[in-house]
């Protein structure tokens, strides 16, 4: 595309050299910026981004969820998040709010799954995720967030529901 644009820009001027040169004409411009737009660019199949394979193996070497404390277990949480709904990190997962993190749960109160919402994520709509129960507890995402959530309440005291579910400054000792 742009050697047909070099192309016809240079046989534009050469039969026109008194008008305004094709690359400065505003609908030009407008064309191929919208062309530009509507290609979709596919990313590079050949080159792996990070193993999820070896993150999970690092997570499944940490105490269970009770003997971990409070930060490493908020960490674990958001790892495990960003692995099973595949949302960017920090637009994304660190902005949920706690209204958004619904769990679903059995009549006698197993927790069975959940449903988290990003409000406004980078992109233009909201979008939603429904994480399933799995048989591994240690690196099951649900378990984590449900775990985590259990041994906050008492450190959201003044926090609204409009907050996010991450705290930040979080101390480390267990409870």
């Amino acid at each position: 595309l742009n050697g047909y644009i070099s192309a016809i820009a240079f046989v534009i001027n050469e039969l026109y050299p008194k008008e305004t040169p094709l690359a400065e004409d505003v609908g030009i411009k407008n064309f191929f910026k919208a062309k530009l737009h509507t290609d979709m660019k596919l990313p590079n199949i050949y080159q792996e981004t990070w193993d999820v394979q070896q993150v999970i193996t690092v997570i499944k070497k940490w105490e269970t969820n009770e003997k971990l404390d409070i930060k490493k277990l908020q960490e674990k949480a958001v790892v495990l998040l960003y692995i099973a709904s595949m949302w960017r990190p920090h637009s994304d997962v660190v902005r949920i709010q706690w209204q958004d993190v619904h769990f679903q749960q059995t009549i006698n109160g197993t927790v069975t799954g959940m449903i988290i919402i990003a409000r406004n994520p980078k992109e233009i709509k909201s979008k939603m995720s429904k994480i399933r129960i799995i048989k591994d507890e240690q690196v099951y995402p649900v378990r984590a967030m449900w775990d985590f959530k259990e041994r906050i309440q008492d450190k959201r005291q003044g926090v609204t529901d409009k907050d996010t579910f991450f705290l930040s400054g979080i101390n480390t000792e267990k409870p």
